[in-house]
C-alpha cells in the first residue's frame, strides 16, 4: 500500500515539475528526429532533398514509420512530401513539388527557408518532429496562365495554353527572357497526359493541346483535367509549376464494340454502334476494322464500311486465326478515340476413338484408350498435343475420384490402365485448361461403365 502511494505521489510531484506550457508525453516510446540535413535548390543540385533518422530515446531505429516535410513551418496544408524510414530508421526525401494545387496557383514552389520533418506517431511511439533550414542559390521565377477559354471540352478539341514567363534578375529587379522553353501538360482523370514543350518569345509563350481523355463531370476528386505549365528555372532560376483547373466537363462521342461469338472455327460478326454524346445515332461515317496478332506490333486490316441510320455497322473479318488476340475499331469523323477488344476464343476440343472394355477382371488392369483433338486454323480437327487428360471414376455419376491424368504428344493419343476393384463409372475428361494459344477450351467428356467379373 505505501509503494503504490508512494508511485502515485511521484507521478503528481512530476507532472508539477512541468515547465509552463509542457503537456504530458504522448503515448509510446518516445522518439526522436536526429542527423536532420538538406540541400536547397543548387546551380549543381538540380533536385533539393531532406535526409534523416528516427529513433527511439534509447538510440533504437524506427523503422517503416512514415514522415512529413513541411513547409512553411507553422502554416495549414503545408504537407510538402511524405517518406517512410527503412529498416534503419534513416529516411531521404527528394520530392517537394506534391500534388497540384486546385483550383488555380501560380504560387511557386519554394526550396528554400524552413522545413519541419515530422513523425505523427503512433500507439507503439510517440510523436516527434525536428527543423532544418534549406537555402537556394537560385533566383525566384514568376510563371502565370492566362485565363483558358471557357468549356464544356469535347476529346479531340484543342485548348490554346498560354502565359507570361518572369525571371528574377542580380540586382533584383524583374526580366522577361527574349528565349526560352516552357514544358506544357493537360491531363484528364485517370487518363493519360499530353504535353509539349512551348517557345517563350519576350517573356509570352503559347501552346496548342489536344484533349486526350474523357471525363464525366465531376469524376474524381478533381472534377476534370487541367491545363498546366512547367519552367525548369535553368541554371540561374528556381524551377516553378503552376496549373489550371479542373477544366470541366470533357465530353466525345461514343463507340461501342462487340465481338460475338468468339468461337475459334466459326466467322465472328464484329458489331459496332457510333453515337453523339447525347445518344444520337451518327449515320454516314466510315468505320475501319483492324486485327492484333500476337506479337506483331502493327495491326492488320480486315474491314470497312459505313455506319447506317442507326448509327450502327457490323463487319464480317477476312480471316479468322488462332493467333488473333485482338480487334480495333475506328470510327472516322467522331471525336471518340479507337476501341479495342480482346477477342476470348474458345477451342472446340474433341475426344475421339475412345475405347474400353463393358467387362474387365477384378484386380486385373484394363486399357482405355483414345486421341484429343481440336479445330485448328483452317477449320478441321487435327491433334491437340500437349493437352491433359484426366481419368476418374465413381459408383453413383455424383462423385467423382481422380485416378490418373497424362498430358498428350503430338499424335494426340492417350491410353490409361486402371485396375478393375469394382463395378464403376469411368470418365474421361480432355480440355478446359489453356491451350498453347494461351486460350481457355471447352472440356470434352466421356463417360462409360466397366462391370467387374471373376
Amino acid at each position: 500500500m505505501k509503494r503504490a502511494m508512494a508511485m502515485v505521489l511521484g507521478f503528481v510531484l512530476a507532472c508539477l515539475a512541468l515547465a509552463p506550457g509542457q503537456a504530458l508525453a504522448a503515448p509510446g516510446t518516445e522518439t526522436r528526429i536526429v542527423d536532420l540535413a538538406g540541400v536547397g535548390l543548387q546551380q549543381s543540385n538540380p533536385q533539393p532533398w531532406i535526409s534523416g533518422k528516427l529513433r527511439t530515446a534509447s538510440g533504437d531505429p524506427v523503422a517503416g514509420a512514415q514522415v512529413r516535410i513541411e513547409h512553411p513551418v507553422g502554416e495549414p496544408e503545408s504537407v510538402q512530401a511524405v517518406g517512410t524510414t527503412g529498416a534503419d530508421g534513416s529516411f531521404d526525401i527528394g520530392d517537394f513539388t506534391g500534388p497540384a494545387p486546385w483550383p488555380a496557383t501560380t504560387e511557386p514552389y519554394a526550396f528554400d527557408g524552413r522545413y519541419r520533418a515530422h513523425f505523427a506517431g503512433t500507439e507503439e511511439h510517440a510523436e516527434s518532429s525536428a527543423e532544418v533550414v534549406l537555402e537556394s542559390d537560385k533566383r525566384a521565377t514568376r510563371l502565370t496562365l492566362d485565363t483558358p477559354a471557357a468549356g464544356p471540352y469535347a476529346v479531340g478539341s484543342i485548348l490554346t495554353v498560354s502565359g507570361t514567363l518572369e525571371l528574377e534578375q542580380e540586382d533584383g529587379t524583374w526580366a522577361r527572357p527574349a528565349s526560352a522553353q516552357v514544358g506544357v501538360i493537360t491531363s484528364a482523370y485517370g487518363g493519360g497526359t499530353n504535353s509539349g514543350s512551348a517557345q517563350v518569345v519576350d517573356g509570352r509563350f503559347a501552346y496548342d493541346l489536344t484533349i486526350l481523355n474523357e471525363v464525366d463531370e465531376g469524376a474524381g476528386s478533381d472534377g476534370g483535367p487541367f491545363l498546366g505549365a512547367i519552367y525548369d528555372g535553368g541554371s540561374d532560376n528556381d524551377y516553378q509549376r503552376v496549373v489550371w483547373g479542373p477544366l470541366r466537363p470533357v465530353v466525345s462521342d461514343r463507340v461501342t464494340v462487340e465481338v460475338s461469338p468468339p468461337v475459334l472455327g466459326t466467322n465472328s460478326m464484329i458489331r459496332v454502334h457510333a453515337e453523339s454524346p447525347d445518344g444520337t445515332p451518327l449515320a454516314g461515317l466510315p468505320a475501319e476494322v483492324y486485327s492484333l496478332e500476337g506479337s506483331y506490333p502493327y495491326p492488320l486490316f480486315e474491314a470497312r464500311g459505313t455506319t447506317d441510320a442507326n448509327g450502327d455497322y457490323t463487319a464480317e473479318p477476312r480471316v479468322w486465326t488462332d493467333t488473333i488476340r485482338a480487334y480495333r475499331v475506328e470510327v472516322l469523323g467522331t471525336t471518340a478515340l479507337p476501341v479495342t477488344v480482346p477477342v476470348l476464343v474458345t477451342h472446340e476440343i474433341s475426344l475421339v476413338g475412345v475405347t474400353a472394355p463393358a467387362k474387365a477382371k477384378k484386380g486385373e488392369p484394363f486399357t482405355v484408350a483414345g486421341a484429343v483433338q481440336y479445330v485448328g486454323i483452317d477449320y478441321e480437327p487435327v491433334p491437340y498435343p500437349g493437352a491433359t487428360v484426366t481419368l476418374a471414376w465413381s459408383v453413383d455419376r455424383r462423385t467423382w475420384h481422380d485416378a490418373s491424368s497424362q498430358t498428350v504428344g503430338l499424335d494426340g493419343a492417350f491410353a490409361f490402365s486402371p485396375t478393375a476393384t469394382r463395378n464403376a463409372y469411368w470418365r474421361v475428361t480432355a480440355g478446359g485448361d489453356q491451350t498453347q494459344q494461351g486460350r481457355a477450351s471447352t472440356p470434352a467428356v466421356r463417360i462409360f461403365r466397366v462391370k467387374t467379373k471373376k
